[in-house]
């Protein structure tokens, strides 16, 4: 029963005051990264982990979809109910301290209102979030340490109980840094503005060009992560904090430089692995000369003209994930008419997709 028309003034105001002046712009790139990282394809953690544990690439998309299913909606239910209580709970001049906004010590301070039981609740919740990702990562990592570096460079011959044994150690360390780093972190908005604004640019870029055009190879691969990676430190050192989201397109064009001018400036793969490549995957975009090769080589080939419709279904699919993202606010704030509204959009969503989508996987 909250009178949302006399908070929201008061927590417009706090979330200007906090540094998010331009947070229409950070939930724009945002938006911006998503659609980038989702070109990208699944990163060597969690999300490579289901998509590895699938028989197909077509059990691969319906879980991807169900996924976004069984954790939007309560997820969100989740999130909308501990912003409902804080504003419930404390006062704007409550959520500041020493005359300064402080929303970033909201969830601590509403979990220690919480009955016991639901504080309990609350806690096993968040710790379970935290641990499924936390997990993810410090299992990818040694993987990377052991096989990429350490068996690559320093000692391939070396025994497996040897690698296990340099796993452990790289796994320790991983967490040991990652402690450290935490410790050096004095809000929660430094390292959203690093990891979104700056990193992310560095990782999509070339893992976008990887899918889509023919000529990147290893070396601009790795000076497109390199270079995005620079250039998103620097912005941290030079930009004011709650603007250098806004250096994302900045990153993202320096990563595509680097990347295109240092493959151009090196050897390009070889066309053996490109056609293999190329007709296992069938992707589109810019794959001319190798196109030609595997219908030279294979003429019955049949190369990838779903642009289209893969590029409708993708704005048909942001609308339908970001339905289930709104329906649960809705329904907490007691807004029931705008959350059939969405309900019904989620609904047009969903039928549109199993005909163009759905129905056309392979």
């Amino acid at each position: 029963d909250i009178d949302w028309n006399s908070k929201w003034p008061a927590i417009n105001k706090t979330i200007d005051d906090s540094g998010f002046r331009d947070f229409g712009w950070v939930f724009g790139m945002m938006a911006f990264k998503g659609i980038w990282a989702s070109l990208a394809g699944p990163v060597p953690s969690y999300d490579m982990q289901r998509i590895l544990s699938t028989k197909s690439p077509r059990e691969a998309a319906k879980m991807n979809a169900f996924t976004m299913v069984v954790l939007y909606f309560p997820l969100y239910l989740l999130v909308a109910g501990i912003l409902v209580l804080s504003i419930h709970y404390f006062s704007i001049e409550q959520m500041t301290a020493a005359g300064k906004p402080n929303l970033e010590a909201l969830l601590g301070m509403v979990i220690t209102e919480l009955p016991t039981g639901i504080k309990g609740l609350i806690m096993a919740g968040m710790l379970a979030a935290f641990m499924s990702t936390f997990s993810a990562v410090v299992n990818s990592g040694p993987a990377y340490i052991v096989n990429d570096i350490y068996k690559k460079y320093f000692n391939p011959t070396a025994t497996q109980k040897k690698y296990i044994r340099v796993s452990y150690i790289s796994c320790a360390a991983i967490v040991i840094v990652g402690l450290l780093i935490g410790l050096g972190i004095n809000n929660i908005s430094t390292m959203f503005d690093l990891i979104t604004g700056g990193l992310y640019a560095g990782f999509v870029v070339p893992n976008v060009l990887k899918w889509v055009w023919w000529r990147l190879n290893g070396w601009g691969y790795f000076a497109g992560m390199v270079t995005g990676i620079v250039v998103s430190l620097l912005a941290i050192l030079f930009w004011k904090s709650g603007h250098i989201v806004l250096s994302f397109p900045i990153n993202m064009a320096a990563s595509l430089a680097a990347a295109v001018i240092v493959s151009y400036a090196t050897k390009k793969q070889d066309e053996t692995d490109l056609q293999h490549f190329y007709t296992t995957t069938n992707p589109w975009g810019f794959w001319k000369p190798v196109k030609a090769l595997a219908l030279k080589i294979n003429p019955a080939f049949l190369p990838n003209k779903n642009f289209a419709v893969d590029t409708f279904n993708v704005l048909i699919g942001i609308v339908w994930q970001m339905s289930m993202i709104i329906m649960p606010v809705y329904i907490v704030i007691k807004e029931y008419n705008s959350a059939l509204m969405w309900l019904g959009i989620w609904a047009v969503c969903s039928i549109v997709l199993r005909f163009t989508w759905w129905k056309r996987l392979p």
